[in-house]
This record gives C-alpha cells, structure tokens and sequence, in this order.
C-alpha cells in the first residue's frame, strides 16, 4: 500500500523577554490517512488569566484540540475544525467548574486542520492565521478583540489599534462563554504558500512583511521559526512568542480554485 504523503510541520514557543512564565502552548500531530494524504492538526493557545491558570487553559485546549483533530469522522474539515474549538472550550470551562481556584481561566486560540491542500481554520481571540508565500499574505483570521471590531467598523486606523491602552481586551476566547461561536474558515494551500498560526507576542512586534520575509528565505521551516522568535525578542519580546509553521506534502495545480477565500463558514 502507498504510504501517504506527510505535511513538514514544526512548532515553537518562547517565553519572551519580560514574562517570567510561559501561558503559550503549541502543540501538532501528523495523522496518515488510508487514501493517501495524511491529516495535520496544528494549534496555538494563549493563556489568560494568570500564572499558573492560564497556562493550564492553554495545556487544556491545546491537549483537547488535537485529541479531537486527529479523529476522522464523516463530516467536512470545517465542521472537524469547528468542534475542536467548542470540545477545548467546553473541557476548559468544566475545569473551571471543578476547580474554583481555576475558574475564569480562559485561552485565545487558533487550529488548522491540514488534509493534503486543504485547509481549515477556527479562532478565538487574537491569535492569527496566515498563508504566506513570493506573491504576498494572505491573513485567514480577524481579531476578536476590541480594537480590531474598531478598526473593521472604520473607527481606528490600524496604527491607532497598535497604540491603545485596550488592545489586550478580547472579544472572544475559550474558556469564557458556553456558546461560543468560533470563527471558521476554508481555503486550498497553494503551491508556494506556508501556513504559519502564531499568538499575538508574535504579530504585534513583527509586521506581515517582516514575518513573510523571515519565512520565505530561511532555509528550512524549523529555522525560519527560530528567527522569528529571536527577531521578536530582539524588538523587545513583551509577550510570550508562538509558531507554528505548516508546508503541505504536495501542491494544488496552478490552477485549483480558491472556496470561498476569507468568507466565514
């Protein structure tokens, strides 16, 4: 039997320079499919709520995120992606419940799930998607946080969203509400293109071009990971620094449509 194709993925979280403890937990798995292609669960949780319970909300959706990825079931990757997001958020608020020295813990998050060229994405908070390639980048994710509904609504500049005192506040997280609505996308990899899902210790020092450039011309995904997290603590480092970065084992034809590009699903 053919074996099946494995994506090339690596993962890495720092500290930073001026935080102590770690609230960032990344985590993937590479899961072989019979048909072929093999399926790539990647994710990034950003604790909050303080050392030590954000760092257990975190460890919680990440651990519960791939636990449920890595299991196919009949239905499309955006509902897979979607129910991995909803399972973390009720695993995280259960623990909460269990322990009341826990309660109000809660975890930004983004996942990808990766089937050959295929990709499915869900957030919640100001972790970030990109797809990055020689043509430009492409950001599958928006902010849920309060300067980012501002600027979506036109009422402040991307340069003044950078500058507020509230650009920490999110809108959505796991952990914080029972009917949370994680935000979905759907989208083909194509040939030239990096999957990169960071946490915003990353994306708020580093700008897209910087970050894009950093990828594109690093020799190998592992090493274009390690200078960024020593690029962004060069710049300060003030929060702590994830990535996760994904290149899928073989490629659409130049010509494969894109479904449904930056609509949410």
């Amino acid at each position: 039997m053919e074996q099946p194709l494995l994506p090339e993925v690596v993962a890495r979280t720092d500290p930073g320079v001026s935080r102590h403890h770690n609230e960032d937990v990344v985590g993937f798995r590479v899961v072989p499919e019979a048909n072929g292609v093999a399926r790539g669960v990647l994710v990034v949780c950003d604790g909050m709520g303080g050392h030590p319970a954000g760092e257990v909300a975190a460890e919680l959706g990440v651990r519960t995120v791939l636990e449920v990825g890595v299991s196919p079931r009949d239905a499309s990757l955006v509902e897979q992606v979607r129910e991995a997001l909803l399972a973390a958020n009720a695993a995280i608020l259960r623990e909460g419940l269990r322990d009341l020295r826990k309660r109000g813990m809660g975890a930004t998050c983004v996942a990808a799930l990766l089937r050959g060229t295929e990709l499915a994405v869900a957030h919640a908070g100001d972790c970030r998607a990109y797809l990055l390639s020689a043509r430009g980048v492409r950001r599958l994710t928006s902010d849920h946080s309060w300067v980012g509904e501002q600027v979506r609504a036109g009422l402040l500049s991307e340069q003044q969203a950078h500058l507020s005192p509230f650009r920490s506040v999110v809108t959505r997280a796991l952990g914080l509400d029972p009917a949370l609505q994680p935000e979905v996308r759907h989208t083909v990899v194509q040939p030239d293109e990096v999957v990169l899902l960071c946490s915003d210790g990353l994306w708020d020092v580093l700008d897209d071009e910087t970050i894009r450039r950093v990828v594109l011309t690093a020799p190998d995904l592992a090493t274009a990971a390690e200078q960024l997290i020593t690029l962004a603590n060069a710049r300060g480092g003030p929060d702590n620094i994830s990535v996760v970065l994904a290149r899928p084992a073989s490629s659409p034809t130049a010509d494969t449509p894109l479904p449904d590009e930056g609509r949410p699903a």
